[in-house]
This record gives structure tokens, sequence and C-alpha cells, in this order.
């Protein structure tokens, strides 16, 4: 018995179809890329809020992440999306910045400076300054007040 060749040419049709509705639906996925943009960049927003009002403790990021009501490694993206850092980069950004600011606007030991942004040892303190800033944080100081003097 002899079998019937198909006629491929509506199966053909239908593909191209597909493809058509498939393609339609993947253009419009920048506007829901947007709006994906705009939900991590409100919580990056909500994220350094929170950071500046925690920097000074010794906290991770998971503390941050389930602030945030997310996981430590989706926040982790959210950084890294937005300013190609991780969430513990941006934390010891922030650190460093109140750092210099108070190692140039106060006396303060570099010891107590450590200890007030959350570092348990002067020399651990120093090496991350160095490590971030490219000088120890009696340099940064020295440098300081040389050009305010």
């Amino acid at each position: 018995m002899k079998h019937q060749v198909p006629d491929l040419s509506i199966v053909r049709h239908m593909l191209s179809a597909l493809f058509i509705i498939i393609e339609a639906e993947r253009k419009k996925l920048p506007e829901s890329e947007n709006s994906d943009k705009s939900i991590q960049n409100e919580t990056f927003i909500n994220f350094l809020k929170i950071l500046e009002d925690n920097y000074r403790r010794p906290l991770g990021v998971e503390f941050y992440a389930e602030k945030l009501f997310m996981s430590s490694r989706n926040l982790n993206l959210i950084c890294q999306k937005i300013m190609n850092q991780s969430v513990s980069e941006i934390i010891e950004t922030r650190k460093l910045t109140e750092a210099k600011n108070l190692l140039a606007s106060t006396n303060k030991s570099i010891s107590e400076i450590g200890f007030e942004l959350g570092y348990n040892e002067k020399s651990y303190f120093s090496n991350v300054f160095k490590k971030k800033s490219g000088q120890t944080p009696s340099e940064f100081r020295d440098e300081m007040q040389n050009l305010f003097a």
C-alpha cells in the first residue's frame, strides 16, 4: 500500500505564522524590561537609603537583602547591573567615604575611626583603606592637612 505524502505547505504556513507571533511578542519585551529596570532602580535606591542608616554597623549583604525582602544573590545582581559593583564593594566604598571625611575633619585616632565604622581591628581597617584608596589612613590625613594648611 502506498502512503500519501502530506502537503507540508500548510505546516510551513503555520510555522511561519507562529514565528511572526513569537517575534511580535519578543519586540514587546523591552517595555517589560523597562518596568524591570524601574523596579531594580527603586530597589537600588532603597538599598542606598538602608545603607546610609546602617553603614557604621558591621553588617553584611544578608542584612540588606533581608531588609529589602530579597535574596543576597538578587541584590548583588541588581547592584552589579547598576553600579558594576557587588553589595560588599558598595558598602566598603560608603565606609571609605566616611573614613576620609572623618580623617580630614576630625582629630579622632585611626583606631577610633575604624571602630566607629564597624572595623574591630585597626590593621584590618588600614588594609582595607589602603587597598581601596592607594594610601594608608595616616598618609591620607597628612595629605589633607597639607592641602588645607
